[in-house]
């Protein structure tokens, strides 16, 4: 499916929102931290700041804390902040479970 990810990048191809949610759940599942950027880049470029709510950015910093990802947790909140989307006290609560970890 990443591989999918990456044809769509080159033919300059946008997905909806819950094709992006998935997309960034499999990074995580499959370890790829590395591709996230280009993921939440790719979905702002084609669905404008703001498109993705706050639950997507959530999920994959609790995804972060999962796996010992703390430094990728505060990349995705610069980019949430970038995007002007407000994190939470729950966005909060799970950077600070992967600092304390």
């Amino acid at each position: 499916a990443l591989a999918v990810f990456d044809l769509m990048i080159t033919s300059k191809v946008a997905g909806d929102l819950p094709f992006y949610r998935n997309m960034l759940r499999l990074c995580c599942q499959h370890k790829q931290w590395d591709k996230l950027n280009t993921i939440f880049d790719h979905m702002t470029h084609h669905l404008g700041n703001g498109a993705a709510d706050i639950s997507i950015y959530n999920d994959v910093i609790r995804q972060c804390r999962y796996e010992d990802q703390w430094e990728t947790g505060l990349e995705v909140l610069s980019l949430m902040l970038a995007n002007k989307i407000t994190p939470t006290t729950i966005t909060y609560q799970y950077l600070t479970a992967a600092l304390y970890k």
